[in-house]
């Protein structure tokens, strides 16, 4: 069959019975995988909506665990889904409830039960902002409906992705024979483009110009032989034109070395999260990319990747990630 026939119908949704039957209909470690997608989705969502309410800029697939480090409230903590109302669920106003949240508050370490009607009631978070996490549970139910009609409409695995490297997590669910999301497949697809134009910029200069003029990464290569292609592309004015004229730091001040390290100590794997505490705490430059990036962030990579002590590896196409292990081989293209 082919991958195609898959594909969903715009407005495509189920009711809750509809999928409440399909759910029934999946095998046991199916089901797991999908519960615990739910619940990573939802955290992550809460977590980036208190984020940006506080001004911080990160990219939506940034790890929940490394978003919580910037949050000292409340963070979700996971719900539980009852099969029908009853009594042994209730919300903290004491209506017997189907499907309970939990959420703890950093400081205290107050943990709230609620339904999600009275989330504002019981946790005192803005209303606008409680208004965009509930965008972003109900975007997740899209994405567990999506999965769940793709897999009734005989949806099959595009043979083609298998070239791109995968996420655990997405390896998991192809082998757990569940369809992929639009959006994991347009990832994936992402990565092998990537993988080819970093295919590219491997060969000669001098193969390289015989197929066209040299591009803008080339350029900045051919001026500065020293400087390290992905500080190039993220310099690049052709891909990321500056929001604000602050230059691109080339070396990380020695102020800001410690409290970087000291981040990936506590467990904060992601550049971009690092970047912008540095910017709220630690009077670090608030440069900015016109795609929001900032301006330190090609820097602290830099910074890293000069310590043996670090691994990096790309997070999406917008992050990077360092874990106390034996230096990578490779400087990835997520700096640009």
């Amino acid at each position: 069959m082919n991958w195609r026939q898959g594909r969903l119908e715009p407005g495509d949704r189920l009711s809750v019975q509809e999928r409440d039957e399909r759910l029934a209909a999946l095998t046991g470690d199916q089901q797991s995988y999908l519960q615990s997608m739910l619940t990573r989705g939802r955290r992550t969502r809460f977590a980036n909506s208190l984020a940006r309410a506080k001004g911080y800029q990160i990219p939506e697939d940034t790890d929940p665990e490394d978003l919580e480090q910037m949050l000292d409230e409340w963070v979700y903590a996971g719900f539980v889904d009852g099969g029908q109302v009853t009594p042994e669920l209730r919300c903290e106003c004491g209506r017997a409830l189907r499907y309970r949240h939990e959420v703890r508050h950093k400081t205290s370490g107050i943990t709230r039960y609620f339904g999600i009607d009275h989330l504002m009631e019981h946790t005192g978070i803005d209303a606008k902002v409680v208004a965009d996490i509930l965008k972003g549970f109900e975007a997740i139910d899209y994405e567990l409906d999506e999965i769940l009609l793709k897999l009734e409409k005989g949806w099959s695995f595009d043979p083609s992705l298998l070239s791109s490297p995968m996420p655990p997590e997405i390896e998991r669910q192809v082998q757990l024979e569940l369809p992929l999301l639009d959006r994991q497949i347009l990832f994936l697809r992402r990565q092998q483009v990537e993988q080819k134009k970093r295919d590219h910029k491997e060969r000669p200069v001098e193969e390289r110009m015989t197929n066209g003029p040299l591009v803008m990464d080339d350029l900045f290569g051919a001026t500065f032989p020293g400087l390290p292609q992905p500080l190039a592309s993220a310099a690049s004015v052709s891909e990321n034109e500056p929001s604000d004229s602050t230059p691109v730091p080339f070396d990380l001040p020695v102020t800001l070395q410690e409290p970087v390290l000291n981040y990936l100590r506590s467990g904060t794997k992601s550049v971009r999260i690092i970047c912008e505490l540095l910017i709220h705490h630690h009077g670090a430059p608030g440069g900015r990319f016109s795609t929001g990036k900032p301006k330190l962030f090609p820097t602290v990579c830099l910074f890293l990747e000069g310590r043996s002590e670090w691994t990096g590896s790309s997070i999406g196409q917008e992050d990077r990630s360092y874990t106390g292990k034996e230096k990578s081989d490779s400087f990835n293209h997520s700096l640009g």
